[in-house]
This record gives structure tokens, C-alpha cells and sequence, in this order.
């Protein structure tokens, strides 16, 4: 029996008898559904529990019952409930943990299309990847949207659509690629105005809802952001830091997507460190993972986000110096790596 995928980098496995990849997919399948029914009847059962997807589902359904969603503490742009609207079609508790399974899904997937199958268990303890299944954000969703970006149909841009729903995801993943597909950027503008737009038909004074709800934390976001303008938390003017992040686009936008990836993250102004999923699998493991968790501890022990902007910037000088040391042999003649 073939236990991998065509081309797939070869990895020493972690442990030694690893099942086959057939095995393996039944295996994630089992753990996919016996996380949904755990979730299930975890979350009626602790009805004081609360997460960042039920907050998203109690905002859309009181928007779509006349209220106003951004009495809950939700920031997302008033288009973005029209996607959270599909998960109140069932229950919050059996949404949620059908989104968790879901979850699982997306993961395996995003490391199936890295060549990374043997590695599930090590990304799913890199901290970006572990809070996507405790708060239920979408930002793992939206990577493995962005794994169709690159296609030349409608895919791509019925991907890039959903993913303007997140502008901080939107900032990281898509640049990169309107620049070398202007078409595919002109369409995703076509679909997203009047997607955002819509909202407005059930309620006329959203957007001042929203602009009311999300003023007051435009500068909590800064200090939060994960990269290099958190260290405005160190009284660096962000202006200053504005010229270096520029200037690190410029230099990004022009490498490959991976590095251009990590460079928008670390030049993200207002994010949170969690938008650090869209490393997964772009450095190994065996790096990402410690340093998450190291700078997660240390961030716990000072109660600060400060050094969370580690894992991006560890991530880009990686990677940066990795292209760099390729770069002799390419020039050489003896590497046809990228």
C-alpha cells in the first residue's frame, strides 16, 4: 500500500511505526468526529463558556433578528455576518462543534498541500494553530481558502471574496497575488463591494454600528499587532515603524510566497498573534513550535503580547536566510530550488 502522496517530501517519522496514510485519514476522520460530539455536549452542559465563535454566532443571529451585532464584543466587518448567518442555521453549541471538526479538516489539508502529512500532531501544538480550536476563529478557514488563490478559475476568486471578509487575513494572503494577477484582483473587487454592501439591506445604520464599536480598539490592535509594530509598546513612534514596514513590503512583495506571507505578518498593523496560523508549515515544526510556546510563556508571565512578535519575525529571518544560502548553489547551477 502507498503510504504517500506523489512527490511528497520524505521526513523521518516521528515515531517509528507509523500507520499507513490510509489508516492515518480514517484515524483524523475518527478524531474529527469525536471532537464534533464532545464539543456537542460540552458546551450546553457549561453554559458560561465562551469563545470567540460563539460570540461571532450570537452577533450574526441578533443581527438577523433586528438587533445590533457589536453589543458583543465582535470587530468584524459587517459583511463578515453574512458568512457567520450560515452557522446559525443550526444550534450555537452543535455549530460550534461541527466548525471544530471542520477545523481538523482544514488543517490536514493545508499540510496534505505542504507535503507535510506525517506532521498533524506537532502543528496542531503550535499556539496560532491550538487557540484556532479553543476560540473557533476563522483564520484557519481562511488559509486553506487561500490554498486555491493561485488557480486560474473561479475558485481563486470565489477564495479571495471570502477572505476580504478578514481584513487582517485579507492584508497578509492576498497582495502577493493581485500584483501577479491583476484580473483576479479587479473580480474579487466585482464580488466583495456589493457583498459588502448587502448588510445594508437588513440594516441601513450598520456601518455606524460597526465604525462606533471598532474605534475604540483600533489602538489595543496596534499594541497587539504581531510583528513590528508591537514594539510601538516600547515608545517607538509608529510613524518610524511605519517606513520600516513599508519598506519590508516592497522588499516582500517581491520574494517568493511563503517569505511574502511572513513579511505582510510581521508587518501587519492591526492584527493579533493568533493571525500567525498562516505559518503553518512554512518553517519546520521543530523551530515554530518551541519558539510559540516559549514566547507564549513568557508573554503569560509579563501580561503582554510583546513577545508573541517573535514567532513571525523568527519565521522571516528563517526563511530569509535559508533563501539566501540556496541562492550560490542556484547561481552555480547546482540547485533548481525556488
Amino acid at each position: 500500500m502507498q503510504d504517500s502522496i506523489p512527490g511528497e517530501t520524505k521526513f523521518p517519522p516521528i515515531f517509528p511505526g507509523l500507520p499507513s496514510l490510509r489508516t492515518r485519514n480514517w484515524l483524523i476522520l475518527g478524531l474529527t468526529l469525536f471532537v464534533m460530539w464532545i464539543i456537542s455536549r460540552w458546551v450546553p452542559i457549561h453554559s458560561g463558556y465562551v469563545c470567540d465563535f460563539l460570540i461571532n454566532w450570537d452577533a450574526a443571529n441578533s443581527f438577523f433578528h433586528g438587533g445590533n451585532p457589536y453589543t458583543f464584543p465582535t470587530y468584524y466587518p459587517p459583511g463578515s455576518l453574512m458568512l457567520f448567518g450560515l452557522f446559525t442555521i443550526y444550534p450555537r453549541e452543535y455549530s460550534f462543534a461541527i466548525w471544530l471538526g471542520f477545523n481538523i479538516i482544514f488543517l490536514r489539508e493545508i499540510l496534505l498541500n505542504a507535503k507535510l502529512t506525517r506532521q498533524f500532531i506537532p502543528w496542531l501544538l503550535f499556539p496560532p494553530v491550538s487557540f484556532m480550536f479553543i476560540s473557533g476563529q476563522i483564520d484557519l478557514f481562511l488559509v486553506w481558502l487561500g490554498l486555491n488563490l493561485q488557480k486560474k478559475n473561479w475558485m481563486a476568486v470565489a477564495a479571495a471574496v471570502v477572505i476580504v471578509l478578514k481584513p487582517q487575513i485579507a492584508f497578509i494572503l492576498l497582495p502577493w497575488v493581485f500584483i501577479r494577477d491583476f484580473r483576479l484582483g479587479l473580480l474579487t473587487l466585482a464580488f466583495s463591494v456589493p457583498l459588502h454592501l448587502s448588510p445594508l439591506l437588513v440594516n441601513p445604520n450598520i456601518y455606524t454600528l460597526w465604525m462606533a464599536a471598532t474605534t475604540g480598539a483600533i489602538n489595543d490592535y496596534l499594541a497587539n499587532s504581531p510583528g513590528i509594530f508591537a514594539l510601538s509598546n516600547l515608545g517607538i513612534p509608529v510613524a518610524v515603524l511605519a517606513v520600516l514596514a513599508f519598506a519590508l513590503i516592497v522588499w516582500g512583495l517581491r520574494q517568493p510566497y511563503t517569505i511574502s506571507k511572513t513579511v505582510l505578518l510581521s508587518t501587519l498593523p492591526f492584527g493579533i498573534w493568533y493571525n500567525g496560523v498562516v505559518l503553518t508549515g512554512a518553517a519546520p515544526w521543530w523551530f515554530l513550535v518551541p519558539i510559540g510556546w516559549c514566547t507564549f510563556i513568557v508573554s503569560a508571565l509579563l501580561q503582554s503580547s510583546l513577545p508573541m512578535a517573535v514567532i513571525p519575525l523568527a519565521a522571516l529571518l528563517y526563511l530569509a536566510v535559508g533563501r539566501f544560502n540556496r541562492r550560490p548553489a542556484r547561481e552555480a547551477g547546482l540547485s533548481q530550488t525556488p
